[in-house]
């Protein structure tokens, strides 16, 4: 929050009459900005169509946290105004935050402006019995947890930096993805691999056997992880009179490929195991992992996950996730790192009586006071939504939000005993991946190096152009070598790349590197790789080159609002166009003069550009030390206060503060100033 005498100096130091007010809005419409007028492009994450790879990878959990940690404790704050211990007088300074969780916030931001939760199927039956579907909760119980004292306050699984986030997409598959999570999570807790990544859609399939003879009804419900455990564990090609199609017969036991080998398609179609795809493979017919023991509500009986208690000692036991499933409600679906009991009922009816699944990979103390009748603790979940969801797709569950909302827990949660792994085929795998492909050059569109102005990014008052390059030269295999490339949900995908002096040229892969894209050349400057989008001779920074280990960052993780990395199917064409963030970023600098707001050597600086203006300045000041600057503006009529074309406050209450918590965060570290806008 922002003390009011500061947004009120403001306005006043900018605007001196209504007169003036009235011409700054006929001055300014252009350039305050509507985001609903931007649209994305269609295929801005070209590294979708890419063929994925096995390589290692792992994800720094400890900034993860550190975010997920700094979303609870913006909830606290609110929870402590909602309760009347604090006040709108109180001044509150931005979260200090470290320079790693502050870049995940920053990934998170567009990550979660994309995510839309109710285009993801939730299945009826997700994960316990069919015929246990419901209309209505009648499931409350008051579990309670007793901490162990020799686990820490917050516990998170040791595998969990090996563990990207997954996305299901548009299909109703959570069920398998969390089976699939579970499968890696104790593959990697018994075993030195660093990384592996098996298939979802073969497991899906695996997950229902009642469909096999017709395809995959898209009329036939939820799938089912224990039907996906048994069909692996038997090696079953046949269940009840159901024959497996002949695409997934697998005749030793490992039965669960690679995601390299059988890549999951995240479209839904008329069939819903997608039998056959254009995807399927003779590596949907191979595998590198099976389920040697697993327990279910129609196998192993006494061996069950129940209680709130059974999950937490399940954790603290194993080391490696949970399957969890629950009905979900609207705060659920839309947090920014913590899930209340509180906000479920405040919203009303928004329960969903379809069911969803997912992973719980540790647990978090929760202080009473800032969390009342919430259970005092939270399980830190990890979703199949991307990393839009939550916290780079986690988030804490309260036990008072589990015990009200969970599924019917008389039948246990089913979970995998364990499993077997061929780490022989692993090895060969890795072997095909780092040779070099055949890269036989294949007919592409030539019209020589363009640049185009991409109709999607087309808004008022500004135009966002793209960059798109075809090498009139053509080149052959000997010029490409095999790289990688890093997208926003910590994915590998394979690339050709080549540099050639300040020039850096990639190639995509697609269709298991039988065709290749157009080349899409960058100027590489050290690590940083730039791109020319204005014509102007200016250079923007759209990514990084790691030529240690060859992975390629483009307009992904902390260059994610930047830009973005398209592909046009319709000519097999790459091009980068800029961000809605990046064109509405205001370069225009000073002259600063700064006028200090605060006591105790920190507060806040504000700045105005000489002359009648709306913009104003604002950064942050703690020891003498000054933050990064954030430009505002001021829609002039009403004294709400935009940050990048989004309303993030208004004169009487401040930024981010009031209602306006909803809309935004203020973080900080020692040297940056960061306005993280929600969903």
């Amino acid at each position: 929050m922002l003390p009011r005498i500061l947004v009120i100096l403001s306005l006043t130091t900018v605007l001196s009459s209504c007169e003036d007010m009235e011409k700054a809005v006929k001055n300014w419409n252009n350039i305050i900005s509507e985001p609903s007028a931007y649209t994305t492009p269609e295929g801005s994450d070209a590294s979708e169509f890419f063929d994925p790879a096995l390589k290692d990878i792992t994800i720094n959990v400890t900034n993860i946290l550190g975010a997920l940690d700094a979303g609870i404790q913006q909830k606290a704050t609110a929870n402590l105004y909602a309760q009347g211990i604090l006040n709108l007088a109180d001044t509150e300074e931005p979260v200090e935050v470290t320079s790693g969780t502050a870049s995940v916030l920053k990934e998170n931001q567009k990550a979660k402006k994309d995510l839309e939760p109710s285009s993801y199927l939730k299945d009826n039956d997700s994960d316990l019995n069919p015929e246990n579907a419901v209309s209505s909760l009648n499931f409350a119980v008051n579990d309670t947890v007793t901490w162990d004292a020799s686990v820490a306050d917050e516990y998170t699984i040791p595998v969990l930096d090996k563990m990207p986030v997954r996305d299901q997409g548009q299909r109703g598959t959570c069920a398998s993805f969390s089976a699939i999570g579970q499968i890696e999570g104790y593959i990697l807790q018994n075993t030195s691999l660093s990384s592996i990544d098996l298939s979802e859609q073969r497991f899906y399939a695996m997950s229902k056997p009642d469909n096999w003879a017709d395809g995959g009804n898209i009329n036939s419900g939820g799938s089912n992880s224990g039907n996906g455990f048994k069909s692996s564990y038997y090696t079953t090609t046949q269940y009840g009179n159901q024959t497996s199609p002949s695409t997934y017969n697998i005749i030793d036991g490992y039965n669960i490929p690679l995601e390299s080998q059988c890549p999951y398609v995240k479209k839904l179609v008329d069939n819903d195991i997608q039998y056959p795809t254009t995807k399927d493979t003779d590596g949907c017919k191979s595998g590198v992992a099976q389920v040697t023991d697993f327990a279910a509500w129609m196998y192993q009986w006494d061996l069950k996950i129940n209680t709130a208690q059974e999950i937490y000692n399940f954790i603290r036991d194993k080391k490696y996730p949970v399957i969890v499933a629950s009905y979900l409600s609207s705060n659920w679906e839309n947090n920014d790192g913590i899930i209340t009991y509180a906000d479920a009922k405040a919203e009303g009816d928004t329960i969903h009586s379809s069911g969803h699944a997912y992973l719980v990979v540790g647990m978090k103390k929760l202080n009473e006071t800032e969390y009342p009748g919430e259970g005092g603790m939270c399980f830190i979940i990890k979703n199949s939504w991307g990393k839009g969801w939550g916290i780079n797709g986690l988030s804490c569950m309260t036990l008072a939000w589990f015990n009200n909302f969970r599924k019917d827990g008389s039948y246990g949660f089913p979970w995998l005993i364990s499993a077997s792994i061929d780490e022989a085929a692993l090895g060969t795998e890795k072997t095909k991946t780092q040779t070099k492909p055949d890269t036989t050059t294949i007919d592409e569109p030539d019209p020589g190096t363009e640049k185009i102005i991409n109709k999607n990014t087309r808004r008022k008052g500004r135009i966002s152009f793209a960059i798109s390059n075809n090498n009139s030269i053509k080149l052959t295999a000997d010029d490409f070598e095999l790289g990688f490339l890093r997208n926003n949900n910590d994915e590998i995908k394979k690339i050709l790349y080549r540099t050639e002096g300040s020039t850096f040229t990639i190639r995509g892969l697609l269709d298991n590197g039988t065709k290749q894209t157009n080349d899409l050349e960058l100027a590489i400057n050290g690590e940083a790789l730039e791109a020319e989008f204005d014509g102007n001779n200016e250079k923007i920074q759209v990514g990084k080159w790691d030529s240690t280990e060859k992975i390629l960052t483009l307009c992904s993780g902390e260059f994610h609002n930047i830009c973005y990395f398209n592909y046009l199917s319709e000519n097999n064409q790459l091009l980068l166009s800029l961000t809605e963030e990046q064109t509405l970023t205001d370069k225009t600098e000073g002259p600063y003069s700064w006028t200090y707001i605060g006591a105790g050597g920190q507060g806040f600086e504000i700045s105005f550009p000489t002359g009648f203006s709306t913009k104003v300045d604002l950064r942050f000041r703690k020891d003498n030390i000054t933050t990064n600057p954030l430009r505002f503006r001021i829609a002039v009529t009403s004294g709400k206060i935009l940050y990048q074309g989004v309303e993030v406050g208004d004169i009487k209450v401040g930024i981010c503060n009031g209602d306006y918590k909803k809309v935004c965060d203020i973080f900080r570290t020692d040297t940056e100033f960061l306005v993280r806008i929600k969903s």
